[in-house]
């Protein structure tokens, strides 16, 4: 609740006249600390004759300075909590931590599930099981130590999370068993519209995993809505620049541009620089896509320090594709072959041997501009060897194929090659260079 309550609002609360969501909203206002309103009760209390019911309120005050307290050592406590858990380590009475009295408690579940997001690009397995414990936690707490209703939200965010994490790595179907659990505790909490938007937001980005882009779009519409509605601007921003990726990916980079765009001017860029950083970097890769190379060529440049600061080292090597690309399209045939061919081996130095092969789409038609036909034929065999040891479509196997023995006969162009690798597309799921939005 960001407005205080009127006046006549406290009065019905402290008198039992609201209904329970009302009564939840009041107590979540003076939890927050808000002095002016807890004066207002003050005055409003009924005199001493009457203090049956100013007596649940002195108590409802105290029992929320005492959560509060609770909650700043229980935050303090687990990081501590976090690293005994993932050594495996054991309590000294020999019980297994989990089983420990009291070892489980809500900011232990808070930290679990921040530092699961934290690891969501670095460390995919460890972001699982961070959120695996997370989920267990909030299941063990009890009900009426916590309050059913407040746990029934942690729940939700706890399985919203875990179900984010089995995306993330490419767990699917344990992914929507997981949020189904965490709309289900929702519907059993406050009705937090923050909450309803950050469980859109979250299967929308499952729903574009699956491909399932126009129902992923409507639910980001409704997460920006309602994070719109309730004064969240960075959080409405970065729906939209989800939102914005996905478009571009699906066949509308112009268009994923202007929603990308609309997101940046609402995102805080203090708060969280690396989603600035993703939200550029896709921008750059529409622009070329849509064959604005001189303008991708300036913004890549601008970037350097953005890629400085926040690309790993296979995003490094993912840029140095993307540089491969601009020189493509400024005809710059001996520098695009250089770039390329690096990213290339660096990929297979990585043991990434898909993402070197589909640099070879790029790389190939550079060679049969630059008149080396032989080496394309020969790099269109590695290529069918590849994707052969992988679940690919036989459609684009058979137009692989196709290019290998084109090639063999001299007779491979360039608008083969892009055919062949525009089928390859098709058939593949979305594969992007960084990850980017609400990952």
């Amino acid at each position: 609740m960001n407005d205080h309550p009127p006046c006549e609002t406290l009065e019905a609360f402290l008198h039992g006249r609201l209904t329970p969501g009302a009564a939840r909203e009041v107590l979540r206002h003076l939890e927050s600390g808000c002095g002016e309103c807890q004066r207002v009760l003050e005055l409003r209390m009924a005199p001493p004759d009457e203090m049956d019911y100013a007596d649940p309120v002195a108590a409802a005050f105290t029992a929320a300075r005492e959560r509060k307290a609770a909650l700043g050592r229980e935050r303090m406590e687990a990081r501590l909590k976090i690293a005994r858990l993932l050594a495996g380590r054991r309590s000294d009475g020999g019980a297994a931590l989990a089983a420990e009295p009291g070892f489980w408690t809500w900011g232990l579940c808070e930290a679990l599930l921040a530092t699961s997001w934290e690891l969501r690009e670095s460390d995919p397995t460890g972001m699982l099981r961070l959120a695996e414990l997370a989920a267990e936690g909030a299941e063990r707490l009890d009900p009426e130590v916590c309050g059913a209703v407040a746990l029934a939200d942690l729940r939700a965010q706890a399985w919203a999370g875990l179900a984010n994490a089995c995306r993330v790595a490419d767990r699917l179907a344990l992914a929507e068993t997981a949020m189904a659990r965490a709309c289900e505790a929702r519907r059993a909490g406050t009705g937090s519209p923050l909450l309803r938007a950050r469980l859109a937001e979250l299967s929308a980005s499952l729903l574009c995993d699956q491909r399932q882009f126009p129902a992923a779009f409507r639910l980001l519409d409704l997460a920006c809505r309602l994070y719109g509605r309730h004064g969240d601007q960075h959080d409405a921003g970065r729906a939209l620049i989800t939102k914005g990726l996905h478009t571009g990916y699906t066949g509308d980079p112009e268009e994923g541009i202007r929603l990308i765009a609309r997101g940046l001017r609402r995102v805080d860029g203090d708060c969280d620089a690396r989603l600035v950083f993703q939200a550029l970097h896709n921008i750059l890769l529409f622009r070329v896509e849509l064959g604005e190379f001189r303008t991708a060529r300036r913004q890549l440049w601008e970037m350097r320090p953005l890629y400085a600061r926040h690309a790993d080292r296979i995003a490094q090597v993912k840029l140095r594709w993307i540089e491969g690309k601009i020189f493509v399209g400024l005809g710059d045939f001996g520098r695009a072959e250089a770039a390329l061919l690096q990213a290339k081996e660096a990929f297979e130095e990585e043991g990434l041997t898909y993402d070197g092969a589909l640099i070879s789409f790029d790389l190939a038609a550079v060679w049969l501009r630059l008149g080396k036909t032989a080496d394309v034929h020969r790099l269109a065999g590695e290529m069918l060897d590849t994707f052969r040891s992988r679940s690919i479509a036989r459609e684009a196997l058979a137009s692989l194929l196709m290019l290998r023995d084109a090639a063999g006969r001299n007779e491979a162009t360039v608008d083969l090659i892009e055919l062949v690798a525009a089928v390859f597309q098709r058939s593949e799921p979305d594969r992007r260079p960084l990850p980017g939005g609400a990952r």
